[in-house]
């Protein structure tokens, strides 16, 4: 809601610019593709938190820090 919100404050901006049908077309199927798959991901996160734990993430995240470590210790 916050960002659909900016979105709409950011709009009469554009407007004043003299976006072409072009560019509008353009900003209104990234603004659908963002919508579609935000939405999507977010209920896919949900619905993964619903069902597992957060071990797999605790896992990647300690990897990741082992990683960085290593790579900023050997660099």
């Amino acid at each position: 809601p916050v960002i659909f919100g900016a979105g709409l404050f950011k709009l009469k901006d554009l407007m004043s610019m003299g976006a072409n049908d072009a560019s509008g077309m353009a900003l209104l199927l990234g603004f659908l593709a963002a919508t579609i798959s935000g939405f999507l991901s977010i209920r896919f996160l949900l619905n993964y938190l619903q069902n597992h734990k957060l071990t797999v993430f605790a896992i990647y995240v300690w990897l990741i820090a082992l990683l960085s470590l290593a790579r900023a210790f050997l660099m």
